[in-house]
């Protein structure tokens, strides 16, 4: 590297530890400012808001001297996400802080909580009111190991994780928390005092599901946040879906003592009344399929092969079963027995029945083609 390379790279480093360093400051500045500016609304003292407007016009034009340009309207500082104008869109529905709009927790008796990690006491303090203010229940942590102690204790739904911090950044945070915890199992939007994309991209390679930078556009803020805890609450619904689904079914295999095909399953399980074990009488078509001479040949057969023609065909024969709706009741030796019409009886039982073995018939011609390495050609009687 030359010696100009070298001096620009410091040159560009110490402008993002300068930025680092009068972001903040001013970011409470105006956060306070958009905070008083809320409770004065709500105080009926309207008259006042004007002047809070002033000192949050007068910062955004500090941050734009910070930052090398002036700019006539506001900027909310990093380069917008895919879904950017989604969130700009929800934003204006985040404006008015409502404890109901901040969404409910999974049995909708608790408001979501949200852990905030940043080394800046003032900072972690402001967002903290802010949100608490929309309904949430917050959290704080001074640093980023006090952060990974209140994520493992407290089971937060949400963290807020600030990505410069002393000690511990906040991606090496999200780096340990990402080798155990998914995107879906716990939601971590960066913050970011820098005017470019290089944190936020590194963040999102490493596992962040968004980010925000400061000053806080938050009415955006809250839009993200309620975003990605909507589907934080609808991949636990999955998951605990998924478990039900599991359990029920194995459940009916084993109540039914054998095994049961997906599609049978599926419909057990949208009709739940129509499986009554062990109280009523149905009648069923059975369909035997015997191996013929397989006693004969299991003699000149080494136990290998005939264990291998054996699978081969049942395995064959099975697919036949299931392909027509059948449930395999047994398997013995050489013989397969199938049934039609449990545990869900249909009108045309019978005909599958016929169907089921004629088919088995013809797929034996596929079975033989993959035992002629072994000489052996099998029919069923």
């Amino acid at each position: 590297m030359s010696e100009r390379d070298e001096a620009q790279r410091r040159a560009q480093e110490t402008m993002r530890r300068l930025q680092h360093e009068v972001r903040p400051p001013i970011s409470q500045i105006m956060g306070y400012a958009e905070l008083l500016e809320e409770e004065l609304e709500d105080l009926g003292a309207a008259e006042l808001v004007p002047d809070l407007q002033k000192i949050c016009t007068a910062a955004q034009r500090l941050l734009d001297l910070a930052d090398g340009r002036l700019r006539t309207e506001r900027d909310p500082g990093a380069p917008p996400l895919p879904e950017e104008e989604a969130v700009s869109a929800d934003a204006d529905a985040a404006s008015e802080p409502s404890a109901e709009g901040a969404g409910s927790g999974e049995a909708g008796d608790r408001p979501p909580r949200i852990l905030v990690v940043d080394d800046d006491p003032d900072a972690r303090e402001m967002l903290a009111r802010r949100l608490e203010r929309y309904g949430f229940a917050v959290e704080t942590a001074r640093d980023g190991i006090d952060g990974m102690r209140c994520i493992e204790s407290g089971d937060p739904d949400l963290v807020l994780l600030e990505v410069l911090m002393a000690g511990m950044s906040g991606l090496e945070v999200l780096e340990r928390v990402r080798r155990t915890r998914s995107r879906s199992e716990l939601p971590i939007i960066l913050a970011t005092a820098l005017d470019d994309s290089e944190d936020a991209v590194e963040g999102l390679e490493r596992g962040a599901n968004d980010y925000v930078t400061k000053p806080f556009d938050f009415p955006v803020v809250i839009a993200r946040v309620r975003s990605q805890l909507e589907a934080h609450r609808t991949a636990r619904q999955v998951a605990e879906l998924a478990h039900q689904l599991e359990f029920r079914t194995a459940f009916i295999r084993q109540a039914l003592g054998r095994d049961v095909s997906s599609d049978l399953l599926v419909e057990m399980a949208e009709r739940p009344d129509a499986l009554a074990l062990g109280r009523e009488q149905r009648r069923v078509v059975a369909v035997v399929a015997d191996i013929k001479g397989s006693r004969a040949r299991a003699q000149a057969l080494s136990p290998e092969d005939h264990a291998s023609v054996l699978k081969n065909v049942l395995d064959g024969l099975g697919d036949v079963v299931a392909h027509y709706g059948g449930l395999i009741d047994a398997v013995t030796g050489d013989s397969l027995v199938a049934l039609f019409g449990l545990p869900l009886p249909r009108d045309d039982d019978a005909e599958r029945a016929v169907a089921c073995a004629v088919a088995m018939q013809l797929e034996m011609d596929e079975i033989n083609a993959k035992n002629r390495r072994l000489d052996m050609a099998i029919h069923i009687p």
